[in-house]
């Protein structure tokens, strides 16, 4: 889907949670100047969404002064073992891939990002306290894995990313940087990690449940990473 206004596939405003699972966002995107999302825009301080083993690829947003190529967020989202590949951030200057806007939160769980292209982030922070959470951010042409443009704390634990700027970031441990996550066929886009992968029984969440074939994730000692 497009949209001339913000969000490509998806507009948010309205109080609550709405929560979205095995959905495939694919190939939306936004026109004009200042319609943000190119798939999802989460417009509303009040507005909660929730994403459970979804896939964002392929989508865009077109104009210098609009922000987030799959998600912007002026509330708050949940994204829970979610795979974002092949997005396409338009400029590389205050932008990212996600965008948690002034207000906006974000906790990020057991999600993976790679083969992304542009943004100053993949993930652009310029709001309140957001989580990232056993998480892989790899292999994305953004300038960095995780920027802090805001003024609130951001608390990552046990992820694997290349790059970071900012001084708002708080990290607890358990964290990998510029290592190879080893993937199937990140040419392929299959980026299930092989079984030599660091990431591999890394990870201190068992959420989601299972993974995006459906199977548990649970099956060995600890689940993985991503």
């Amino acid at each position: 889907f497009s949209a001339n206004s913000r969000g490509g596939a998806l507009y948010i405003e309205s109080s609550g949670e709405i929560t979205f699972k095995n959905v495939n966002f694919h190939n939306n995107f936004t026109t004009g100047s200042h319609d943000d999302g190119g798939a999802v825009s989460i417009n509303s301080v009040d507005a909660v969404g929730s994403f459970y083993n979804c896939i964002f690829s392929g989508n865009k947003n077109q104009s210098s002064s609009s922000q987030g190529s799959t998600i912007h967020v002026k509330g708050h989202v949940n994204l829970y073992g979610c795979l974002f590949y092949n997005n396409d951030c338009y400029g590389s200057y205050d932008n990212g891939h996600i965008y948690i806007d002034y207000y906006g939160t974000s906790h990020v769980e057991s999600c993976t990002f790679s083969k992304n292209i542009g943004g100053q982030g993949v993930i652009f922070y310029d709001g309140d306290v957001s989580t990232m959470i056993n998480s892989i951010i790899y292999d994305n042409s953004s300038t960095y894995s995780i920027y802090d443009d805001g003024y609130d704390e951001i608390f990552i634990k046990n992820c694997l990313y290349e790059s970071y700027f900012g001084s708002d970031f708080i990290f607890q441990g358990g964290n990998l940087q510029n290592i190879d996550p080893i993937f199937v066929n990140s040419n392929l886009n299959d980026f299930r990690i092989q079984y030599s992968s660091p990431c591999r029984n890394y990870s201190t969440s068992s959420l989601p449940s299972h993974d995006l074939n459906g199977f548990n994730r649970s099956t060995d000692s600890s689940p993985d990473m991503g």
